[in-house]
């Protein structure tokens, strides 16, 4: 009779994390679908990897946009890289910080990143 108790509190347990697990995911595809979509002209952009997300913060904006790390290794990034314009720089510290040129937007910005990444022409 005690076993089954364990049992049944042991698969609700996991139903509940599952289920957390499931709402999380979907709130940070949701909040990376409205990043993505936002227009970036000029601005910067913090990245930190905490609790297995990758972070979003634009510069002067209190909110923080969140995404699967798969979803940032399809972009090519990586933590310690910095795409300035141009130029691809090492970092000394764990923090990716990307800055948006003029008239340039995030699918743009790394799609130049995933292309020249590929390549390995113009990047120093």
């Amino acid at each position: 009779m005690r076993n089954n108790s364990i049992k049944q509190w042991l698969s609700l347990l996991v139903i509940a994390t599952m289920s957390i697990a499931c709402f999380g995911y979907e709130k940070a595809v949701r909040e990376f679908k409205e990043f993505n979509s936002a227009s970036l002209d000029g601005k910067v952009i913090f990245l930190d990897g905490t609790n297995g997300y990758y972070h979003f913060k634009l510069d002067n904006d209190p909110k923080k946009y969140g995404c699967r790390p798969v979803s940032a290794d399809n972009f090519g990034i990586s933590f310690d890289e910095v795409a300035l314009g141009n130029n691809l720089k090492k970092m000394p510290h764990a923090d990716t910080l990307i800055v948006i040129e003029k008239g340039y937007t995030y699918k743009y910005v790394f799609k130049i990143f995933e292309d020249q990444e590929k390549n390995k022409s113009g990047w120093k």
